[in-house]
């Protein structure tokens, strides 16, 4: 198999287009994958899509087409975590260059992982995304169902623009209201959003400090404790799976950067639990900006563990795409160029 070097990689960075025997050699490893897919063998249908993705790391088909084979494993967090990497990837280029066939099939594969995952209001914005590319069948009676048996209902395009516009301008941290909608024993909570009313030369590390304020109400919310030790964590966080925001909270609000670095996780840190903080703190960043500065910190804290250089041996190329991109989007969102460099050299 034929890899890109830096320079074939520069030029497809420059222009989009790889060059011819690269070009050749993606294909060919896609549709050893599609085979391997077909035939049921999709360990090795991975290792095809994983090996494309190394001769173009700018094409989000790999991490699509990964995604497709997990969700048939039904290992439904790294369905999602391909299908988010594959979307990232997708809308970075042009909207006019973007293919709305491939866009909506990345958003319905992660709409499936997140209704598997009982991440009901993400699923329904995914499926309601799908429905503005294209009329899908699927992506009806999915959002159907989540609105009728979950009273689940997606944002309006006016409120999703709002909080995209308000996301991209300001800061914002989540606050105050929760209400539980209620059907067939099932509880599902949603939660309403709104910016702190603070100056604009304010930085986001006062509004993380606001946000600290209510970390006994979030305890209590969870049912966890602040932890002491590692047994703590690992019994709170467990609690805490079938919610990556909770988590991403858990990490930032409640244990902190400081404790990371005292030695808190040194004895239970692993390549799973480090890539299910990477996938919690995307999360977190995505949907909620102001917390930019503190998951750099915490990201930077965990690099201080002392299993951190063994256990980050044991992470996968995709699992280091997702750090890259989680620093890349970091950097976007204008965390400082030391900070970045650091985190980079860390993690990459």
């Amino acid at each position: 198999m034929e890899s890109g070097t830096e320079e074939q990689l520069l030029q497809l960075s420059l222009t989009g287009r790889l060059p011819p025997s690269l070009q050749k050699s993606f294909d060919e490893e896609k549709e050893k994958g599609n085979n391997a897919y077909r035939e049921g063998r999709y360990h090795d249908a991975v290792q095809h899509y994983t090996a494309a993705e190394s001769i173009n790391p700018m094409s989000p088909i790999p991490p699509a087409n990964r995604a497709m084979v997990f969700l048939k494993l039904k290992d439904f967090e790294r369905a999602k975590a391909e299908a988010s990497i594959a979307h990232e990837l997708h809308i970075s280029v042009p909207e006019e260059d973007r293919n709305k066939r491939l866009s909506a099939k990345i958003l319905l594969r992660r709409a499936t992982a997140n209704k598997e995952l009982m991440l009901y209001a993400l699923a329904a914005e995914d499926y309601q995304a799908v429905l503005g590319l294209e009329d899908n069948a699927t992506a009806k009676a999915e959002l159907r169902v989540l609105q009728q048996r979950y009273g689940i209902r997606p944002p309006s395009p006016r409120l999703r623009s709002s909080l995209r516009n308000s996301a991209s301008s300001e800061p914002r941290i989540e606050v105050v209201s929760e209400t539980t909608a209620r059907s067939n024993g099932m509880a599902v909570k949603t939660t309403q959003t709104s910016r702190p009313a603070v100056s604009k030369d304010q930085d986001d590390t006062e509004l993380v400090q606001i946000s600290k304020s209510t970390m006994q109400d979030l305890l209590v919310k969870w049912g966890t404790t602040e932890p002491r030790n590692a047994v703590d964590f690992e019994r709170s966080w467990k609690s805490l799976r079938d919610d990556e925001m909770a988590q991403a909270k858990y990490l930032l609000e409640v244990v902190g950067a400081q404790r990371i670095e005292q030695g808190l996780l040194g004895e239970i840190l692993t390549a799973q639990l480090l890539e299910r903080v990477i996938l919690v703190l995307s999360t977190a960043l995505m949907r909620e900006p102001g917390y930019k500065s503190s998951i750099a910190l915490i990201l930077l804290a965990f690099t201080k563990v002392s299993r951190f250089s063994m256990v980050l041996m044991f992470l996968t190329s995709a699992e280091k795409r997702k750090i890259r991109i989680l620093i890349d989007t970091l950097r976007k969102n204008n965390v400082s160029e030391e900070m970045i460099d650091n985190l980079g050299e860390r993690y990459l």
